[in-house]
């Protein structure tokens, strides 16, 4: 399965204007174009039209300056957030290792004691460190056979939680091509046998999943996109409602988000219908435990 990561169209400068203000078209262009890449899944249809006129209202509902100031307060969410404006220039001065080090401090928080890190956030901290070092690599030549390993880890790592954004295929599958041909001479490629996921996505086959698959193995928070994993196992609701229809999540964050679309299908099925906390209190010790957050 190939899929080629989101190029943007060109938008006039009047059309830009009338869409995004007072910030540069470009700039936008890029914000929008990495949000794409990195933070959707592959399985989801991006509507490109819809991406330029609804993702760039972030931009003005809040400057980057508020942004930075809630990341540097431990907001992961915002860390994600002054990646991606720093990494496009959208309100301050582009700058790709700043942008990493806004993804890496996500990462290294994952690791801390005490530290909210939902499954979410971090998976797209990883797919936007590979696009950083695979767009590196681009831009420095085929030599850089490092900076092609270290976006095909991260890559992996990405895969192993269960989330492929378009990012993250298009690079199992130049990588693929490149390994086939092994081009740099001298250079020691079995470190690469290593990315096993990596390789497995890239050759395995799509199959038509039935409905009750689908809500057992795909989070379903709307545009989360992670799916059922080696290193992510999704908890299925704990209420009543219907096998078919019970859907899962990957970390609270997403339980919650979700809870308003689903409550309608949940209460009825359960007895005590105006019980609108059926979730969290049902299978609270089982989220403490799954969600490893």
């Amino acid at each position: 399965m190939e899929i080629t990561p989101t190029k943007l169209p060109e938008l006039s400068r009047s059309e830009a204007l009338r869409i995004f203000g007072s910030i540069d078209k470009d700039n936008v262009l890029l914000y929008v174009e990495i949000r794409n890449n990195c933070c959707v899944s592959h399985r989801q249809e991006v509507i490109l039209e819809d991406a330029i006129s609804i993702w760039p209202m972030q931009l003005h509902t809040r400057t980057f300056d508020e942004v930075r100031k809630s990341a540097i307060l431990g907001n992961v969410k915002d860390c994600l957030e002054a990646g991606l404006r720093t990494w496009s220039g959208c309100g301050t001065k582009m700058a790709s290792k700043g942008a990493m080090d806004w993804w890496e401090y996500i990462i290294d928080a994952s690791k801390k004691p005490g530290m909210n890190v939902s499954r979410r956030v971090y998976v797209r901290a990883l797919a936007c460190l590979a696009n950083a070092h695979w767009e590196q690599y681009h831009c420095r030549g085929l030599g850089q056979i490092d900076r092609i390993y270290m976006a095909g880890l991260l890559a992996n790592a990405c895969i192993s939680y269960g989330f492929i954004p378009p990012v993250v295929m298009g690079i199992a599958n130049e990588i693929g091509k490149h390994l086939s041909t092994e081009t740099i001479a001298g250079v020691d490629y079995s470190r690469f046998d290593k990315l096993t996921h990596l390789r497995d996505v890239v050759f395995k086959e799509e199959k038509q999943d039935s409905l009750q698959d689908i809500m057992a193995n795909r989070c379903a928070a709307p545009g989360c996109g992670v799916e059922s994993s080696e290193k992510t196992t999704l908890l299925r609701c704990a209420g009543k409602c219907p096998m078919e229809v019970k859907p899962a999540y990957c970390c609270k964050d997403c339980q919650r988000s979700h809870w308003k679309e689903h409550r309608t299908i949940c209460k009825a099925a359960v007895q005590h219908a105006n019980n609108p906390n059926i979730l969290e209190r049902a299978s609270q010790r089982d989220i403490n435990e799954g969600t490893n957050e």
